[in-house]
């Protein structure tokens, strides 16, 4: 039988809710935090010398913290899409936190985590660089 052609809708916009909200989240706060830090522990000039570099640190402090958010839902949603039964995103999240014995296995659900920072580390802190530059 054929794959219904919206299957996966829902865990795709689930995950790609979490990353936008978590990235946008985590490097605005760490914006404002690490100039305020880098200028408390550097001498006061710091934070402006160094507005670049802080700038990518905020990206990709931002990227690493809503990689690990977003990485069970995207073990979920690929076990979605490439499913062979019509399963929502928590019977997925279920499916994916267990081992072959069916004990709780919850490291699982981390185990994209670094596909996922890989696939999203470059395009992401890019365009958050950018996002803060044209602010």
């Amino acid at each position: 039988a054929d794959a219904p052609p919206f299957r996966g809708v829902e865990a795709t916009a689930a995950c790609g809710a979490a990353l936008g909200t978590s990235t946008f989240g985590v490097f605005e706060t760490l914006q404002r935090a690490l100039p305020q830090a880098a200028n408390k522990f550097a001498g006061p000039s710091f934070a402006t010398a160094h507005e670049v570099e802080i700038g990518l640190v905020a990206s990709f402090g931002a990227v690493v913290v809503a990689a690990a958010l977003v990485a069970p839902l995207e073990a979920a949603k690929v076990r979605v899409m490439i499913g062979d039964t019509d399963v929502g995103l928590t019977d997925a999240l279920r499916a994916v936190g267990t081992d072959e014995s069916g004990a709780p296995a919850p490291k699982r659900l981390w185990d994209g985590f670094g596909p996922l920072l890989a696939r999203e580390l470059p395009f992401t802190a890019a365009k958050l660089t950018i996002y803060a530059a044209a602010q």
